[in-house]
């Protein structure tokens, strides 16, 4: 029943009983008080206790003269204990609006009153009573339940501003440039999270091998520390209950941290450490994958998110997915323009501008070191270029693990690296660098040794030139490069070897018995130091580039197809490729291309014919042949050393030299 048409009810109510008590005197005037009375008030009764409103009539003193049943039971007092009494007994709060003048006008207003923890909301009416429409003889109040009504208003206009809010911070994103999203970010968990009354709210991701969750973004209520740094990271294992469920995209609404269920323990444990009486997780979704998660929490009270919060957050964490999605595309984008797409280190360009902003006097002492790979020619000829990638991709995994997050590290050109050290002394920038170097010199992972020459300087003063530093590292790392030159050769030629005894039937065995026969020849030829030397290297090398060659062709038992014959007369080529890069080799490299030539000139690769074929070349073909045929070998069993002689006499002039065949016979037979 409205409650102004219940006013009037009570007014038509009083006008009705004063027709009916004037027709009633008129007609029966030998007794009509009693008669009168009594209907009246049976009929006055039975109609105000079964309005629901709350009716209490007043004097003109503002003192109960009476109460509906509705309001007794509302103040729970009988009728009797009030009659008399002040309204003020009863509404205590509000003697202004019953003393407001009210006379002949009706006055409305909303009010509330608490009783406990309840708290009620209603809608009061006060009407006068005038005798003779001039003299206020009391007031009528009516007062109506509205907290219902209200508490659908207050649900609706909340929804309505969280609404308004979203769609707000929503069309804010998309006008978003990518340096500006973290701020957004940050803005946005603290509207939304001050709207909801939370107590913090953030932001976690997943780190990339999926093991932890990185909080990324967070705001904190007043009087509540930000745990971004003490919580950085957090192990998966902790919220595996929560993650499971946020797998399969719905959010998980924890109301009380501490009725969670025992399969929940992990969780319960972690948020019970910090605090957290209810919790919310808004899946965060990218690319058709669960990259995080949105949370808000409260830790003073128990707090309770209705379907519709639920909602509105999961349009939020579809808002932040949209908006890290695009944020990592357009880094991606950027990151090809700025970064070395085989090393995923900076490029060159990117370095040179980062030179000019940290060349600063707040970045001082600013230190350089540039560094260049050792040996990656040869791999390259020796292996193929998706080798000689593979060992610019691990020497710049080891930089990096090397250098700081805040240092920056580049592929300078095509082997080369440089890193950029702010603030940083010439002791330090040196102890990074030999950091690097004994990292390379400790792995062993690789076909040819990691090894990288490497020189820092250091800009002390605004005014020196920051080119001159970049170039007096350079010069420093040249110049460890040629102190270094033998060494790495040593180690590079050696690791050839290995390589070369790994692949193929080339033992060490063979190598040692090729160096001895090669070096009684060339002494009885009575060669020269250097041509010895050169012997000695081409012993063990003049086969090293089978290292190219495939194993199923290189140790096939069978006879090899024409195919696989013009493979393995590939090897001459590779190999000179191999030796001719690197400089301790380079001597040989003629003879190691020469190895299979022929006196008679049918051999390969050039078809060189008689003294054209170099000597130390021609050597090793009779003594390398000697040696196989006296030896057991995959494709066939060994011959006696007679036999091998008379084979070695048989080719003279046509596959060997034959003044040597006859100088090397002379030898065998001592």
């Amino acid at each position: 029943m409205d409650l102004q048409y219940s006013s009037y009810i009570i007014i038509l109510f009083l006008g009705i009983s004063a027709l009916v008590a004037s027709y009633l005197l008129i007609r029966n005037k030998k007794n009509p008080g009693f008669k009168i009375e009594l209907l009246i008030n049976n009929a006055w009764e039975t109609i105000i206790n079964n309005i629901r409103d709350f009716i209490i009539v007043l004097d003109n003193k503002n003192q109960i003269l009476y109460l509906n049943q509705a309001a007794r039971n509302m103040f729970k007092y009988h009728s009797e204990d009030l009659i008399g009494k002040p309204i003020t007994d009863i509404l205590i709060d509000y003697y202004d609006y019953l003393n407001s003048g009210i006379k002949n006008a009706e006055f409305k207003t909303d009010i509330i009153i608490k009783k406990k923890d309840e708290i009620k909301y209603y809608n009061m009416i006060i009407n006068p009573i005038t005798y003779r429409n001039k003299k206020l003889t009391g007031k009528i109040i009516v007062l109506r339940d509205i907290t219902k009504q209200t508490h659908i208003n207050e649900s609706l206009n909340y929804r309505i501003k969280f609404e308004n809010l979203i769609t707000t911070l929503s069309t804010k994103f998309i006008k978003l440039l990518p340096d500006e999203m973290d701020s957004e970010m940050n803005y946005t968990l603290k509207e939304v999270g001050k709207f909801t009354g939370s107590d913090r709210s953030f932001i976690y991701l997943f780190n990339d091998n999926r093991l932890m969750v990185k909080k990324t973004h967070e705001w904190s209520a007043k009087g509540f520390k930000s745990r971004i740094k003490k919580l950085e990271e957090i192990n998966v294992k902790k919220l595996s209950w929560c993650l499971k469920k946020l797998e399969s995209f719905e959010p998980v609404y924890i109301q009380d941290v501490s009725k969670l269920k025992p399969e929940a323990k992990n969780e319960k444990k972690f948020l019970v450490s910090q605090r957290i009486k209810s919790i919310i997780f808004i899946p965060i979704i990218c690319g058709g994958i669960l990259a995080g998660f949105l949370g808000f929490e409260s830790i003073k009270t128990k707090k309770i998110w209705t379907k519709n919060d639920i909602t509105l957050l999961k349009l939020l964490g579809e808002i932040l997915a949209n908006a890290l999605e695009r944020k990592e595309a357009e880094k991606e984008i950027k990151d090809l323009s700025l970064k070395d797409n085989l090393t995923g280190l900076y490029n060159r360009a990117y370095f040179e501008e980062e030179i000019k902003r940290l060349n600063t006097k707040r970045q001082f002492p600013l230190s350089i070191i540039m560094g260049d790979v050792n040996s990656l020619k040869v791999i390259n000829d020796t292996f193929g270029p998706r080798e000689g990638d593979k060992l610019l991709k691990k020497i710049a995994r080891i930089i990096k693990s090397c250098c700081r997050e805040e240092d920056i590290v580049a592929r300078w050109g095509g082997d080369e690296f440089s890193i950029l050290l702010p603030k940083t002394t010439e002791d330090d920038a040196e102890e990074i660098l030999n950091r690097i170097r004994d990292v390379c010199f400790k792995t062993s992972d690789q076909k040819i040794p990691v090894s990288i020459s490497l020189g820092t300087s250091t800009k002390k003063n605004y005014d020196y030139d920051i080119k001159m530093t970049v170039k007096e590292a350079e010069d420093w790392m040249y110049r460890r490069k040629l102190l270094e030159i033998r060494s790495i050769s040593s180690s590079i030629i050696s690791s050839l070897e290995r390589t070369l005894q790994e692949k193929s039937y080339e033992t060490e065995e063979h190598a040692s018995r090729l160096k001895d026969m090669a070096l009684v020849l060339g002494k009885s030829l009575k060669l020269s130091e250097n041509k010895l030397n050169e012997l000695i290297l081409l012993s063990a090398l003049h086969d090293i580039g089978k290292i190219a060659i495939p194993d199923d062709i290189l140790m096939k038992k069978g006879k090899l197809t024409r195919k696989e014959w013009g493979i393995v007369k590939r090897h001459p080529e590779i190999g000179f490729n191999i030796t001719a890069s690197s400089p301790q080799l380079v001597p040989i490299a003629d003879a190691v291309l020469s190895h299979h030539e022929w006196w008679d000139g049918s051999g390969y690769p050039r078809g060189l014919k008689g003294e054209d074929i170099p000597l130390v070349s021609r050597i090793i073909s009779i003594v390398d042949s000697y040696d196989v045929m006296t030896h057991n070998r995959c494709y066939q069993k060994a011959i006696s050393k007679k036999k091998a002689m008379k084979e070695l006499e048989r080719y003279a002039g046509i596959q060997f030299d034959p003044s040597l065949v006859k100088i090397f016979l002379q030898i065998l037979n001592g």
